[in-house]
């Protein structure tokens, strides 16, 4: 469920508009010969005018891209850097799946510190279509997408403010 394209979050010091998160590159394929899937993208987070690339590496079940989730819900982080993560919520392939994203940084217009850390969280289902295509490499193994022109809006639907552990 889509809350809105801004999110203004009152606290007692201010309040924080939120911009939905904008994922401009992102390609899912399927590695020849390594029976993996890997997955690319920027994450792009215009609260903090920051982006981040992200990616993983899994085990694919069959050609056409299921891939054998690792176990937990934990989050992947981008790099090694926490304040940015991601999670597949749903996988059913890589031409359909839920896309979970995650950012944390610092905003002293919401508190003094250390509760000046906001947490975001987004989401958003990525099925082929126009703007996620598709194709098929050799073999059954498959190459997806986003085009060109059209970056894929993940929607911020929650926003927490909290001391980091």
């Amino acid at each position: 469920m889509k809350l809105s394209s801004v999110l203004v979050l009152p606290f007692i010091t201010g309040a924080l508009a939120i911009v939905d998160f904008r994922v401009p590159w992102l390609r899912l394929g399927q590695d020849e010969g390594r029976n993996r899937t890997v997955v690319r993208f920027l994450f792009e987070d215009n609260n903090t005018n920051a982006t981040k690339f992200c990616q993983g590496r899994f085990p694919s079940a069959a050609a056409d891209g299921t891939i054998v989730l690792p176990t937990s819900n934990n989050y992947f982080a981008c790099g090694n850097d926490t304040d940015w993560a991601w999670k597949f919520n749903d996988f059913t392939s890589i031409r359909n799946f839920q896309l979970e994203l995650l950012r944390s940084f610092r905003d002293s217009s919401i508190g003094e510190p250390p509760m000046d850390r906001i947490t975001l969280f987004g989401y958003r289902n990525i099925t082929e279509g126009p703007e996620y295509t598709c194709r098929d490499r050799s073999e059954g193994r498959y190459s997806c997408r986003n085009a060109d022109d059209a970056a894929i809006i993940v929607p911020v639907t929650a926003a927490v403010s909290k001391k980091k552990k």
